[in-house]
């Protein structure tokens, strides 16, 4: 499903676009983390994007698929600090509104903007994790990349990502199995693996 948006092509995969229904099911059913969660992606993303049309310009297009924005720019004149300050717009964006709709929940005691508050914090703790396919990781990766050759940043930033998946499965089994039902963490790490094979594959 394809449309244009102040010019620019967006094109949504049915996958996501199903994840949007499932999103807008629950809040009906009064469940409204799943929305938060993903309004929060949103934020995420609009933070790399409002950087990237400053320093770049328009994007061509943008893709949207579950877990995953592409904003398809040429990046080939970007400075190293300009690149960094794109990868680190999202999660700012997601911590700045994270402290906001605490503090108007600390004035104004109303359990959604707690939880946006939390869905928020969540996302760029997430995102901050120095795993490839994640702005944590890619962070390290354009740091490496400028003092060591590219075999060495791809070993390097390779095993971090073990190092930071393999834990993350296995603590989710352990919770798993000792609570019998906080399936949470194993769910994300599951869906960590899937991203990262799915963009290696490419």
């Amino acid at each position: 499903m394809s449309f244009k948006l102040s010019g620019i092509k967006v094109t949504v995969s049915y996958p996501a676009v199903a994840m949007l229904c499932l999103a807008l099911f629950t809040s009906y059913n009064g469940d409204v983390m799943i929305p938060l969660c993903l309004l929060a992606c949103v934020l995420h993303e609009s933070g790399h994007l409002l950087f990237i049309c400053k320093f770049i310009g328009k994007p061509h297009s943008i893709t949207i698929k579950p877990g995953e924005v592409c904003i398809n720019c040429n990046t080939s004149d970007v400075s190293f600090k300009q690149e960094q300050i794109i990868t680190c717009a999202g999660v700012a964006f997601n911590f700045t509104t994270s402290l906001i709709s605490y503090m108007f929940y600390s004035f104004v005691p109303i359990s959604i903007c707690l939880d946006f508050a939390i869905c928020n914090l969540c996302i760029g703790i997430f995102n901050l994790l120095p795993v490839r396919t994640f702005d944590g990781g890619q962070l390290i990766y354009n740091a490496l990349l400028r003092k060591y050759s590219l075999k060495a940043t791809e070993i390097v930033t390779n095993i971090l990502t073990v190092l930071i998946v393999i834990p993350l499965a296995t603590a989710g089994f352990y919770i798993l199995l000792i609570s019998k039902f906080n399936y949470t963490l194993l769910i994300v790490a599951i869906y960590t693996v899937s991203i990262i094979i799915t963009k290696e594959m490419r």
